[in-house]
C-alpha cells in the first residue's frame, strides 16, 4: 500500500462484515503477526480497506475507513483448543503453540500465527490520489482486499481536518512514539455547542477539564465560570487564577483567618495585616483540595506561597448570596411545560391538551403570529401574555380549578421578574465580598475586564444550586436583549447533583429547576454565545435531553453498563466502542464530536495531558519549590532537568 499514507510493516486483509444488534456494522480483519506489529497497532487506530468506487473511477483510490475496537493475537492451535476438555494436554499444546509467537519463520507465521482485529465503520471514505481527501460518506469495502493502517501524517490530516489552529486536548493513543499525533478541537464551537465529560471516580475528569479550560483561556474572547461543589479546580487552576482569575468562596467554606484578613485588608484600602496573611494562606494551603502528587504535607509550603500571592492580589473574595426565586418561564414552550407538570387531574390535563390543540386557530383569531417551535417563541413577543392566556382559558371554557393553576403560574412569573429587576440594582454588598450580580456584570455583560476565569466554591449543594440557576437564568435573559460580544462557558462539575433527570421521583423543586435551567442553556445558549460543560460519573441519572444537546463528549472509564447504555442512547456511540472504556486507565478518553473536531461522530481515543506536570513547571518558574520538592517531581517525571 502507498507508503505516503500507510504503515509499511503492518499487513492485513478484510475478512468479513456483520451487523451488530445496535445497527452498526462490525468488521473482522486479519493481520500478519510480527514482533513489532502490536507496538504500532492499537485500539482507536484507523484502518483503510479499498472500496468499490476504486473499481469504476480511474486514477483515484477509494478506501472505507474503520476504527479498531479490539485486537487479539492468536494461534490456529489455540483457536481449535477452545472446546477441548483435557486441561493437562491443553496446557502442553499451548506451551508449544505459543513458541511460534517468537519464531522468525515467515511461512510458519503466515499459516499459524495471526492477529484478529475487530473494527467499526466510521462513515468516512478516504480518496487517495496526488493528495488525501476525506469524505463524510460511507462506501462499501471489498472483502479480501488489503487493509492498511494510516500513518501519523494521514491520521493527523483525518482527525484534524478543517480544524486549523484549534486547541490541543490530548494526543492520539499510541504506544508507538513515532506515531504521536495531537488531537485538536475548535474552541468556540466546543463552548457554544456544549460538551460533556463522563468517567467513573478517579478517571481524571477534573484533570482533563482543567487542561481544556487552561487552553480555552489562552484563546481570548472567552470567559469561564466554574460551579465547584467539591473544590477541585482552585488548586488545579491556581496559575490561571493568579494571572487573570478569581475565586469566590461561600463564607461557610472559609477559615475564620481568611475572613478576618479580607475584612482588615479592605478596611485599610487593600493593605492587609501581615500576620493574618500568613495564617490565612497557611490555612487555605492545608484545607483546599489539592491534586494527586501535591496532596501531601510536603507540598503545603508551595500552596502557602501561592495563596499568599492570591490573597494579596485580590484573587480570593467572599461570595454573598441571598436565595432568590428562579422561575424559568421565558418561552411559550416553558409555560406549557410548567402547566403540564401542574395539571395532575384528568380534567386539568384535558384542558391543557385543549389549549394546545386550539392554539394555532386562536392565534389567527387574535392576530398573533403563531410559531410551530414553541421553544423558540419568546413570551416577550406578546403585548400582554397574561391577557392572551386568560383569553385562551375563556376559549376552552376552563374550570375554576384550572384557571387557578394558570393564575398561580402567571403570578409567580411576575414575582420572579420583579426579583430579577431588583437584583440588578446592587452589584456589591460589602467591599471584601461580592454577589451574583457582580459575577454577571464582570463575566457576562462586560467583554473586557480584569478577569476571564471565576471559580465559585460552596460545599452546600442547595445554595450552589440556587447560585447556578440564578446566574445562568439571568445570563440568558441579558444575552437575549443584548449583543454577543464574547463567549461564556459555564462548567457544572458533579453534574449528577445539578442536571438530574427532572422526571425522577423524590427531587426537590430546586433540583428540578436547576435541571431545567441547564437544559434550557443547552437548547438556547448557542445563539447567545453561552455554553456549558457537564462533568459527571453517573450518566444514567442525568437529564438525557440536556446531555443530548451537548455536541461533544469525552468518555472515560465507565464500568457500569447502564451508564454506557445511556451514552449509546444520547450520542449513538457504538456499543463495541463503549465496551472499550470499561478498562480505560486514568487519563484515557474517547472524544466524540458532531461539531468541534475535524471528523463528525467518530470516536477518537486520546491520552490527556497531565495538568499536574504543567503546575510543576509553573511552581518552578515562580521559585516556589525547594530541593526536596524538585527531587520528588523529577523522580516522578513531572519535571525534567533544567
Amino acid at each position: 500500500m502507498d507508503k505516503r499514507f500507510f504503515e509499511q510493516d503492518i499487513k492485513g486483509f478484510l475478512f468479513f462484515i456483520e451487523h451488530a444488534a445496535d445497527g452498526s456494522e462490525r468488521a473482522k480483519l486479519i493481520f500478519e503477526f510480527n514482533k513489532t506489529v502490536l507496538n504500532k497497532l492499537r485500539e482507536g487506530d484507523i484502518i483503510a480497506v479499498e472500496a468499490f468506487p476504486s473499481l469504476t473511477i480511474e486514477g483515484e483510490k477509494y478506501y472505507t475507513l474503520f476504527e479498531v475496537t479490539k485486537i487479539s493475537p492468536t494461534h490456529i492451535t489455540i483457536d481449535r483448543l477452545r472446546r477441548y476438555r483435557f486441561m493437562g494436554a491443553v496446557r502442553e499444546f499451548l506451551k508449544e503453540a505459543t513458541k511460534d509467537f517468537e519464531a522468525e519463520d515467515p511461512t510458519l507465521i503466515r499459516d499459524h500465527v495471526y492477529v484478529e482485529v475487530e473494527a467499526v465503520i466510521t462513515g468516512y471514505t478516504m480518496k487517495a490520489g496526488s493528495k488525501l481527501d476525506f469524505i463524510n460518506e460511507p462506501c462499501k469495502p471489498i472483502l479480501g482486499r488489503d487493509a492498511g493502517v494510516l500513518n501519523s501524517d494521514a491520521i493527523e490530516a483525518f482527525i484534524n481536518k478543517g480544524v486549523g489552529k484549534g486547541i490541543t486536548v490530548g494526543k492520539l493513543f499510541s504506544a508507538y512514539e513515532a506515531k504521536e499525533v495531537e488531537v485538536k478541537v475548535k474552541p468556540h464551537r466546543l463552548i457554544t455547542h456544549h460538551y460533556t465529560i463522563f468517567g467513573f471516580t478517579g478517571a481524571g475528569k477534573s484533570n482533563l477539564n482543567s487542561v481544556i479550560i487552561s487552553r480555552l483561556l489562552s484563546e481570548g474572547n472567552i470567559k469561564i465560570v466554574i460551579f465547584d461543589l467539591a473544590d477541585e479546580y482552585t488548586a488545579l487552576l491556581i496559575d490561571k487564577i493568579l494571572s487573570s482569575g478569581i475565586v469566590l468562596i461561600d463564607e461557610n467554606n472559609l477559615p475564620e483567618s481568611v475572613i478576618a484578613y479580607l475584612q482588615v485588608k479592605w478596611k485599610k484600602k487593600k493593605t492587609g495585616d501581615s500576620k493574618l496573611l500568613i495564617q490565612a494562606s497557611n490555612e487555605l494551603a492545608e484545607t483546599v483540595k489539592k491534586p494527586g502528587i501535591y496532596d501531601s504535607s510536603t507540598f503545603i509550603s508551595v500552596y502557602r506561597e501561592v495563596f499568599k500571592e492570591a490573597l494579596k492580589s485580590d484573587k480570593i473574595r467572599i461570595l454573598k448570596f441571598s436565595p432568590e426565586e428562579v422561575f424559568l418561564i421565558s418561552t411559550v414552550q416553558e409555560f406549557f411545560d410548567e402547566l403540564e407538570r401542574r395539571a395532575t387531574t384528568s380534567w386539568d390535563r384535558r384542558h391543557y391538551q385543549n389549549m394546545l390543540d386550539i392554539l394555532p386557530r386562536y392565534c389567527e383569531e387574535e392576530g398573533v403570529e403563531f410559531k410551530e417551535d414553541l421553544a423558540e417563541w419568546s413570551i416577550e413577543e406578546f403585548n400582554n401574555f397574561e391577557e392572551f392566556i386568560n383569553g385562551l382559558c375563556d376559549r376552552i371554557k376552563a374550570s375554576d380549578s384550572f384557571r387557578s393553576t394558570v393564575e398561580a403560574i402567571l403570578a409567580r412569573m411576575e414575582r420572579a421578574h420583579r426579583l430579577v429587576e431588583k437584583g440588578k440594582e446592587s452589584i456589591t454588598e460589602e467591599e471584601h465580598a461580592v454577589n451574583v450580580n457582580w459575577v454577571i456584570k464582570n463575566f457576562v455583560e462586560e467583554e473586557k475586564g480584569d478577569y476571564n476565569l471565576c471559580i465559585i466554591v460552596s460545599s452546600e449543594k442547595d445554595k450552589l444550586t440556587s447560585i447556578l440557576a440564578t446566574i445562568i437564568t439571568r445570563s440568558l435573559e441579558i444575552r437575549r436583549h443584548g449583543t454577543r460580544k464574547h463567549s461564556v462557558l459555564f462548567v457544572v462539575d458533579e453534574g449528577h447533583e445539578f442536571v438530574i433527570n427532572p422526571r425522577e421521583s423524590g427531587l426537590s423543586e430546586d433540583e428540578r429547576t436547576s435541571s431545567r435551567v441547564i437544559e434550557r442553556l443547552t437548547r438556547m445558549g448557542r445563539k447567545y454565545g453561552l455554553g456549558v460543560c457537564i462533568a459527571s460519573q453517573r450518566v444514567a441519572h442525568l437529564n438525557t435531553t440536556a446531555i443530548s444537546n451537548c455536541h461533544t463528549t469525552f468518555v472515560g472509564a465507565l464500568p457500569r453498563k447502564y451508564d454506557r447504555d445511556t451514552m449509546n442512547e444520547a450520542y449513538a456511540i457504538s456499543q463495541d466502542v463503549l465496551n472499550q472504556v470499561v478498562t480505560f486507565p486514568p487519563g484515557n478518553w474517547y472524544l466524540v464530536s458532531m461539531i468541534a473536531t475535524g471528523i463528525k461522530n467518530v470516536p477518537i481515543k486520546i491520552v490527556a495531558p497531565n495538568r499536574e506536570k504543567e503546575l510543576a513547571e509553573f511552581f518552578r518558574e515562580k521559585k516556589y519549590l525547594n530541593d526536596e520538592q524538585v527531587k520528588i517531581l523529577r523522580d516522578t517525571g513531572y519535571l525534567q532537568n533544567g
